[in-house]
């Protein structure tokens, strides 16, 4: 039951702004728990396509609370399924709830692999749509006789191969026999699962991005993440990402997202430290508001009349005083939840009834006597229940805001069909939980509590000695549900009930330090944990990631174990490096690295030299880098580890590389093949080779370089890294541009230009695009060149590169002057200018010679002058000689500068020299 409220009106301006003008928006709703905040923006959502004449795609992710953050992007995982279905289905809602359970049913087992399969998904409404088009006949399939217990993903495409009708599915009803559309997705997912595209938290960001650009291209898209006080915080990333780009680049989306501000402002439970800190959506709120990216809404409370709307709405024919309803706002506070909870209560306990069609009120009750808070209204109806359905809702509370019926069957002993009716109580006659359309292997019959507080009141009225028992039942149950490896599709469950019954942790996922646990237990905790981070680490979860380790690591503490400690640090040492927080990972190394030879622990203490090495490397200590690369070599030789050594070989040669000292590089990168070579290890040494064919590439010996290139590409298909593939043509694309041969280069760029749209990988298209640009530009071709380049800045524009968008603004201006277009080449300045402090060295020399053209004769020479006396390289002298040359047509320049261009073009034979040489000797 909804009651209309004036928020809505700024949802629907934001939805109507994004339909007729394509500029979207965000907006985060506030409010206090029971408020409304839920109710008020699904019910806009439901009533979105009615008020449209475009269907618009709408989805809902919710944060669901377990032990205060939710887990692994799940809101965002629900958020793409749900629009997929939406997209198949159009308008029709029942479609559109059949197939958002048939798309989570072919998803349920995918585990993280649904992050690499997302552009995957896709093509999955499109197979289900063409597929349920092609059949009249609908099927209704009956839940109760699908038997999926023993069905793998695997089993399930025998059965769909089989041209099985479908039951195994367990969804009602289906619309067409959808095996063809099941069969094409799980094959694309399984494809999807042989390899990783996104290097990083960033390209998995922008996966998500471009996929909801391209799905907002045909339809309006309207996005919903509930409770982000309990998001996970790379969820919570996602939301800043999305937000931010939708700010800097506006598409057709409305992203919504609310939050309770006094969960926010009491700060989230470090697990480790069992200290409170400062709950990280709040630096979210403070840069959405800082860049202007979101409009905030804070949903009031309902006043006298919306609750009077409310009591007549919920009881039609009634007779109630204008008191009775005016003492149930003055109680509720306008709290809608308490308003609900309290008109429930009072209906339970007669004090509201009927009498021939008509509701009736006994207003002799002073209703100031009831409970004050919406808490202790739960508690009055909690009590009244009957103790049966007492002990199923305390279950149901001991598992979380999800529940399972088929659980608490086992743990009760009652039979489905007879707890169902039990439930169906629950749900009709109480209103205390709902049916969840959440589909889990094994696990079907899903329900969520009506609200977050009745949970966590049943929960907690229960003595800890019984919550203990109802964990340590559950962990039976779903070892019983889920035999062997099964039990993994389920770690996160499993491993807090078990740490909760065995008193590793708290509730609240506090590491209890202090207690005295089995070793046993904690070993077996410690194993899921690690499981956990490392799904954590592979999805990119960064922050998630480093705060499980951290958490590894106590618990390695407390088994005694230093060399297991070590290992968890070093992965730690890793993903601190991995997310450019430098600093971190070189003082956290460095202090594992004393902890290490402290304990004797060679191979730990060179593995942590490695890390520190890289750290200084890239902060541009090249010396200190280099000692602690061979301490690191000189450990892994003694402790005969081939692999080690072969690492830091590769390491040692990038350091020398980046100081110019390719032919000591080149050793290194050999020393490095070879160990690789000897190992069958085909990345390592598809990545040295690489590497050895860029120092033959920067010395200009192209024929060479482009064989290594050319061998490298060839390993790399063995081992099906595409990324890597796409990269290494793209060299070869340079090489040949740089030899002047642009045809051969257009079209290595064009075939990385391809794979790089198979794999999704729109960092390397835009830098692809901007590649056939430059080409297209060496060959006067400047319409098809400029044509590419917008393509690469539309691309940077939208995944917010900062560094693509100046080099493809770099070229666009060289581009424009080329032409004679000043005013635009103007404008790519001041773009690049917006972006970056100053202009490079190449946009200084075009912004003078254009001002000299412009009939400036006498400035431009001069800048030109000081920028030759603030210069040492050879290659800015020659052009700033040669452009002195053109302005002033003093023969000294055209000399000096020829045999400069000369004397470049001997060792490296780049066309552009030959080309200056050209146009100086020809006068």
């Amino acid at each position: 039951m909804f009651i209309p409220r004036h928020e809505t009106e700024v949802l629907q301006k934001k939805l109507t702004q994004a339909i007729e003008n394509g500029i979207g928006s965000t907006i985060l709703i506030s409010g206090e728990p029971g408020i409304g905040k839920t109710t008020l923006i699904k019910n806009f959502m439901d009533n979105c396509d009615s008020t449209s004449e475009k269907n618009v795609l709408t989805a809902i992710g919710s944060c669901l609370d377990m032990d205060g953050v939710s887990r692994g992007f799940l809101p965002w995982r629900e958020v793409l399924i749900e629009l997929d279905a939406d997209k198949a289905a159009g308008k029709d809602e029942e479609k559109k709830s059949n197939f958002k359970k048939i798309v989570k049913t072919v998803f349920d087992e995918a585990g993280s692999q649904w992050l690499e399969a997302i552009p995957v998904i896709g093509d999955i409404s499109s197979a289900i749509f063409e597929t349920a088009k092609t059949i009249s006949k609908d099927e209704l399939i009956d839940v109760e006789t699908g038997d999926t217990k023993k069905l793998a993903l695997k089993d399930r495409l025998k059965n769909v191969a089989k041209e099985c009708t479908g039951e195994w599915l367990n969804v009602i009803p289906v619309v067409g026999n959808l095996s063809a559309a099941i069969y094409k997705t799980t094959n694309a997912i399984q494809k999807s699962k042989k390899i990783s595209y996104a290097q990083n938290q960033q390209d998995f960001f922008i996966h998500v991005m471009s996929q909801l650009r391209e799905l907002a291209e045909h339809n309006p898209v309207m996005i919903y993440v509930d409770d982000l006080q309990w998001a996970d915080i790379s969820s919570m990333n996602l939301f800043f990402y999305l937000a931010k780009n939708l700010k800097d680049s506006p598409y057709p989306m409305v992203l919504i997202g609310s939050f309770r501000p006094q969960d926010v402002k009491d700060g989230r439970l470090n697990p480790i430290s069992g200290e409170i800190e400062r709950h990280p959506w709040e630096e979210k709120i403070n840069n959405l508001k800082r860049y202007d990216a979101a409009e905030f809404v804070e949903v009031s409370y309902l006043n006298q009349k919306q609750i009077s709307s409310y009591i007549d709405l919920q009881f039609p024919k009634n007779e109630f005083s204008e008191k009775f309803k005016e003492e149930i706002v003055n109680l509720t506070r306008g709290n809608s939840l308490f308003v609900r909870e309290l008109l429930l209560n009072l209906e339970e306990r007669k004090i509201i009834f009927v009498k021939n069609g008509t509701y009736f009120a006994d207003e002799t009750l002073d209703i100031s006597t009831l409970p004050q808070t919406v808490t202790g209204i739960i508690e009055e109806r909690f009590q009244r229940l009957s103790e049966d359905l007492q002990e199923i809702l305390q279950i149901a509370s001991a598992q979380g805001s999800d529940f399972s019926l088929e659980l608490i069957s086992a743990i009760l002993e009652i039979k489905t069909f007879k707890l169902s009716t039990k439930m169906n109580a629950l749900q009709q006659k109480y209103s205390l939980v709902l049916k969840s359309e959440t589909v889990y292997d094994k696990l079907k019959k899903i329900y969520n509590f009506t609200h977050n507080l009745v949970q966590k009141y049943i929960y907690y009225q229960m003595s800890e000695d019984f919550r203990l028992d109802l964990h340590s039942a559950l962990v039976d149950t779903l070892e019983d549900f889920f035999e062997g490896e099964e039990i993994y599709k389920v770690a996160e469950p499993y491993s807090y009930h078990f740490g909760v019954a065995n008193g590793i942790i708290d509730e609240n996922g506090k590491l209890q330090i202090e207690n005295e646990i089995e070793k046993e237990s904690l070993k077996k905790y410690l194993e899921f944990q690690k499981y956990l981070a490392d799904n954590l680490k592979k999805s990119y979860q960064n922050e998630e990631a480093i705060s499980k380790y951290s958490e590894l690591c106590e618990i390695a503490k407390l088994l005694g174990d230093k060399k297991l400690e070590m290992k968890f640090r070093l992965t730690l040492a890793q993903i601190y490096f991995r997310v450019s927080q430098y600093e971190k990972a070189l003082s956290f190394s460095k202090e594992a690295l004393e902890e290490c030879k402290k304990y004797n622990l060679r191979m730990q203490e060179a593995d942590f030299h490695l890390e520190v090495g890289n750290s200084l490397s890239v902060q541009g200590n090249k010396e200190e880098s280099r000692k602690h690369y061979e301490q690191s070599l000189a450990l892994y030789e003694e402790l005969n580890d081939k692999i080690g050594q072969a690492n830091v070989l590769g390491n040692i040669g990038n350091l020398f590389d980046k100081i110019n000292e390719s032919k000591v590089a080149e050793e290194y990168f050999r020393k490095a093949l070879k160990l690789n070579n000897e190992l069958g290890n085909k990345s390592g040494a598809s990545k040295n080779i690489g590497n050895i064919g860029v120092i033959y590439g920067v010395k200009g010996e192209f024929d060479k370089c482009l064989k290594y290139f050319e061998d490298s590409s060839e390993m790399r298909k063995g081992s099906n890294d595409k990324n890597g593939i796409a990269l290494n043509i793209g060299n070869m694309g340079a090489v040949y541009g740089n030899k002047g041969e642009f045809d051969k280069a257009l079209k290595c760029y064009k075939e990385s230009l391809k794979i790089s749209e198979e794999i999704g990988d729109r960092s390397n298209l835009s830098h692809f695009f901007a590649n056939i640009g430059l080409i297209y530009s060496y060959k006067c071709e400047f319409e098809d060149a400029l044509e590419f380049l917008h393509k690469s800045l539309k691309i940077n524009e939208e995944i917010g590169f900062k560094g693509g968008k100046l080099y493809t603004l770099r070229l666009m201006a060289i581009a424009y002057y080329r032409i004679k277009n000043y005013p635009k080449t103007k404008e790519c300045f001041e773009k690049i200018l917006g972006l970056s402090s100053s202009l490079n060295f190449e946009l200084r020399v075009i912004e003078q010679k254009m001002n000299f053209k412009l009939g400036d004769s006498k400035n431009p020479p001069k800048k030109l002058l000081k920028m030759l006396a603030e210069t040492e390289d050879k290659e800015e002298i020659a052009n700033l000689k040669y452009e002195l040359w053109r302005m002033t047509s003093e023969e000294e320049y055209r000399i000096e500068a020829l045999k400069l261009f000369q004397e470049l073009y001997s060792n490296y034979p780049y066309f552009i020299y030959k080309e200056s040489i050209d146009k100086l000797s020809s006068k």
